[in-house]
């Protein structure tokens, strides 16, 4: 392994650091880009690192923008790109969202499918979307207090947009959503969100707020769980 490879260890980066993994840099060679004038930082460096900051303040991308001080002419506090960061995981379906694919983050994993190619003659948006979506749940904090497929449903309704899945009022199209939601969702036998909590010894009653009595399978918390008959074909 080379030493840039250990950087696949993140599960968080600054915006600094993704910014310079996208452009295929290491980071550790580049402790001081930021002070360097833009004529010298790497090539597409500045590029990555503005489409970044977009992608969070638009919630394309998961991860926290920070500020410090001393405030800048304007009265408004400096965004730092240094304690700012992203999620890995969020950052690598953006850039699977943006076509960028062959770099850092992708390498030396096997060729992405051509089903999420937009050039390839037989691209099915609703295809990719279901399947960036699955992809993206690989990260279980995702399903904290939801079911697979209302997770899926959130995540479709961010991204109704670039998967061209919107009606012509420019809003996530429904019936888009549910259908692509139904197919994704592997829990199709219902059942209430699994929230991760820390396991103690001594308390045995942790789980959902709502009570409910596990000899009383008709308690009328059972309506808080969710049934999902449909079949997505």
């Amino acid at each position: 392994m080379e030493s840039i490879d250990f950087w696949k260890l993140c599960d968080q980066l600054s915006i600094v650091h993704a910014a310079l993994l996208i452009v295929g840099h290491n980071p550790s060679e580049h402790q001081a880009v930021e002070d360097q004038d833009s004529s010298r930082q790497p090539v597409g460096y500045d590029g990555a690192k503005h489409a970044i900051i977009s992608g969070l303040r638009k919630e394309k991308i998961e991860g926290k923008l920070l500020y410090d001080q001393p405030y800048n002419d304007d009265g408004d506090p400096y965004l730092s790109v240094v304690r700012s960061y992203v999620d890995v995981e969020s950052l690598k379906v953006w850039l699977l969202s943006k076509n960028l694919r062959e770099h850092f983050f992708f390498f030396p994993e096997a060729k992405v499918s051509e089903f999420l190619d937009k050039d390839h003659s037989r691209y099915s948006s609703k295809l990719a979307a279901a399947v960036t979506a699955w992809n993206w749940l690989d990260d279980e904090s995702k399903l904290e207090g939801r079911t697979p497929k209302q997770a899926v449903q959130k995540w479709l309704r961010k991204n109704a947009a670039e998967y061209g899945i919107c009606d012509e009022d420019g809003k996530p199209n429904e019936s888009v959503v549910a259908n692509i939601s139904q197919m994704v969702n592997w829990q199709t036998k219902g059942g209430a969100p699994r929230t991760p909590t820390k396991k103690v010894a001594s308390d045995i009653s942790t789980g959902p707020k709502t009570q409910m009595s596990v000899s009383d399978p008709s308690s009328a918390s059972m309506q808080s769980y969710e049934m999902d008959d449909d079949i997505p074909f």
